[in-house]
């Protein structure tokens, strides 16, 4: 408002605010009218004739919101059948199996069942046949599902043999390895890897010249390490070296196993009790010096023994 001055007139009297409704459209809601499902299927009629009633039924499908309209109708509906006049009064009624119901859920994720049922629509009168067969039936399920796949007994893999390694001597027999590993270990009772892990061959078996010729030699096998497990099977190994190579056209070390793998604890862990305890001791290595005192030293490895073993120790390692 602009005040009059200088001779100016004032304002004529009135009102200086006006208030005017606006937005008058229905506010959003999130009502939800009732909603039935749809009706099933008629079920068998209580008579074959004279008269009788089938039914039918629905339920409440959505529930109604935030002031929704209401469900408004029946939920079962009935109507007659069987109006035919029986021609004799005396005739006989057979009996009458429903419908079966749909399979229920399996029971387990592995090697379950199923069961569904049916019942009696319509029994038998005046020496009419009665109703034979089942009422419930059960049928295996998810004998095929991941879970029983995955439970499965899984044997040992071994994998490829790797190429010859480049061989120890140009001359006079040398020897040549390769060696593969395994791949899979055994699981749920699966089979154990037996076989070779480590061969060699004898190469260059031209002899040097001025040489007298030497065979080659295999040493003595090791003893067998501790076993993989203590029990549902395992695996261990043992070695054995080449004590003398061939040599001046000497005869090679015949191609067999430089290590040796075997089944070990194969017993099941069900009720199995064992204690920690030590394996046997190993072969004494070179003094480490050839005279005025030295030290030699073997070995031995801790592991799970049965309690009925031999008694405990407490070290692992002796100098001598």
């Amino acid at each position: 408002v602009q005040v009059f001055q200088n001779g100016g007139r004032p304002c004529n009297r009135s009102v200086s605010m006006e208030v005017s409704k606006c937005n008058v459209q229905d506010c959003p809601t999130e009502a939800r009218d009732c909603e039935f499902s749809p009706w099933a299927d008629w079920l068998d009629c209580s008579v074959v004739c004279g008269g009788g009633e089938q039914h039918r039924s629905r339920a409440v499908l959505v529930e109604s919101t935030e002031g929704g309209g209401e469900c408004n109708g029946l939920k079962q509906q009935f109507r007659a059948c069987g109006t035919q006049p029986c021609e004799d009064q005396d005739a006989k009624v057979p009996c009458m199996w429903g419908e079966w119901s749909a399979w229920s859920a399996c029971t387990a994720l592995c090697n379950g069942h199923q069961e569904r049922d049916r019942v009696v629509s319509q029994f038998a009168s005046n020496g009419g046949p009665p109703c034979e067969g089942g009422e419930r039936v059960v049928m295996a399920c998810n004998t095929e599902s991941a879970t029983c796949v995955a439970n499965r007994p899984k044997d040992c893999v071994v994998g490829t043999w790797a190429s010859w390694t480049i061989c120890s001597h140009a001359c006079d027999g040398g020897q040549a390895s390769r060696s593969r590993d395994i791949e899979a270990q055994p699981l749920n009772f699966g089979k154990p890897c037996v076989g070779t892990l480590f061969q060699t061959m004898g190469c260059n078996t031209e002899a040097c010249p001025g040489n007298a010729p030497v065979d080659c030699a295999w040493g003595s096998w090791g003893d067998w390490s501790a076993c993989s497990v203590t029990c549902d099977g395992g695996q261990h190994s043992r070695h054995r070296g080449i004590d003398a190579e061939p040599s001046a056209g000497g005869k090679t070390c015949e191609a067999t196993a430089a290590m040796e793998t075997g089944a070990c604890n194969i017993g099941s862990c069900y009720g199995s009790f064992e204690t920690c305890g030590w394996s046997d001791w190993g072969e004494w290595v070179m003094c480490s010096k050839t005279c005025g005192g030295g030290q030699q030293e073997r070995t031995r490895q801790k592991q799970w023994v049965p309690t009925s073993a031999g008694a405990q120790d407490t070290t692992s390692r002796r100098l001598e």
